[in-house]
């Protein structure tokens, strides 16, 4: 932990409605601890509205930058990574929330656990109006998540991988992780849709750890329609990756001798019955390319 009691740099790469980014940010401005700091990376959306706002906020802690032109997520994630500072970081979704402890539980965990990579609190699902939400997605991640126990979670090695290729119950923008693996790892230009779970896996080959916070949320995660993932779904270039990707840690998980995660990530249940459900939709839009993504990662080899 830095000397100027700063717990987390909590990274925030914007692209999207305003409105959204606004209620995110003054979640970090209401937090009960104030050991964080907050850096915005605008990637060139257009509004005046954004700057605007940002010029009214006084508070040292709280950094708003704007690229020259688009660069797109992943080269965003990875400003993200080169500007942090603080031991952990957490990679804020634009339209997500954190709730008012965040800092002080992620604070807390810190002084338990100074060893871990990546802390994962517990998450409610929030909709684009920001009331509580229940899709299906979010109760199969809810069944996937390690099972609740009396403390915390702490998964590493065969058993993470195994876990993550079972069915990603991760959140990605509300995890802290360890600035130095962020520098360390790369994330991937062939995965935009799925980076974040490949940067975990990569972690976890790594000798990495995950800590899963069981207990109260921290973090309100907003599910809806007009996310870059429902997007890839809808062209299929989720699926494409999913399958593929994989194929990859099977063969890597393999050559490990983790017989275990390698047959999961081969069987990957969660992608093809994601894919499944979402198979009608795509038949219906007379979508082809979506469609073929889709039945070949549901009932593809």
């Amino acid at each position: 932990m830095s000397g100027d009691g700063v717990v987390v740099d909590i990274m925030l790469p914007f692209w999207g409605p305003p409105e959204l980014l606004f209620e995110a940010v003054r979640s970090v401005l209401e937090q009960s601890d104030p050991g964080w700091r907050l850096t915005v990376i605008d990637d060139a959306y257009p509004s005046q509205a954004v700057p605007a706002f940002f010029a009214d906020i006084d508070d040292e802690r709280v950094q708003y930058l704007r690229n020259d032109s688009n660069i797109g997520i992943t080269e965003n994630f990875r400003r993200c990574a080169e500007l942090a500072s603080a031991e952990y970081t957490t990679i804020l979704g634009s339209d997500d929330r954190l709730l008012p402890d965040y800092v002080r539980s992620l604070r807390d965990f810190l002084s338990r656990f100074p060893d871990v990579d990546i802390f994962a609190p517990a998450v409610v699902v929030i909709d684009e109006n920001g009331d509580r939400h229940s899709p299906l997605a979010d109760r199969v991640k809810t069944v996937l998540a390690p099972a609740p126990t009396a403390g915390p979670v702490r998964l590493e090695g065969e058993a993470l991988v195994a876990s993550l290729v079972r069915g990603n119950w991760l959140y990605w923008p509300s995890l802290a992780i360890r600035t130095a693996r962020l520098k360390q790892i790369p994330f991937r230009l062939d995965l935009p849709i799925i980076l974040d779970l490949a940067f975990i896996l990569d972690v976890a080959f790594d000798g990495g750890t995950v800590m899963y916070m069981n207990g109260a949320p921290s973090f309100e995660y907003r599910r809806h329609g007009s996310s870059l993932s429902q997007t890839a779904i809808s062209d299929g270039v989720r699926f494409r990756d999913e399958a593929r990707f994989h194929r990859e840690i099977s063969v890597r998980a393999r050559a490990r001798g983790w017989r275990k995660a390698a047959r999961w990530a081969a069987l990957r249940p969660s992608s093809r019955l994601h894919s499944a459900a979402a198979l009608p939709g795509a038949v219906r839009s007379r979508d082809s390319a979506a469609s073929s993504a889709a039945a070949r990662n549901a009932f593809g080899r």
